[in-house]
């Protein structure tokens, strides 16, 4: 097992994207090239750039795949909204919830990463 698939930001993007996956095979065609394409660019990047940022060998380069991870994390929360806004998806709670956890798990790493002398 590698490192990053002990993380619970990893573990919990990876449900994330699984379900985005999901969710998008039931949008619209004409979302197909727009919404549904960036939606799943941004899910599927959550557990990519941690696992990559784990692979790294700079403390610096750790923090950057960590930050693109998490700003990815917001990008998929506001397209998930907007989806539920205009009325692509009934709810989001649950994703909302992992998108929750998986945030507050990467700014934990980075803090704590940024602490580290």
């Amino acid at each position: 097992m590698f490192t990053f698939e002990k993380s619970s930001a990893w573990q919990k993007s990876m449900d994330l994207a699984e379900q985005v996956l999901k969710l998008t095979d039931k949008f619209p065609s004409t979302e197909r090239f727009e919404l549904v394409s960036q939606m799943r660019r941004a899910a599927a990047s959550i557990p990519s750039n941690i696992a990559e940022g784990y692979g790294k060998r700079t403390k610096r380069d750790f923090l950057k795949f960590m930050s693109i991870a998490r700003g990815s994390t917001y990008e998929l929360y506001t397209q998930l909204n907007l989806s539920q806004r205009v009325g692509f998806l009934d709810s989001v709670q649950q994703q909302n919830d992992l998108i929750e956890h998986i945030a507050f798990e990467l700014n934990r790493i980075i803090s704590k990463t940024e602490g580290d002398k």
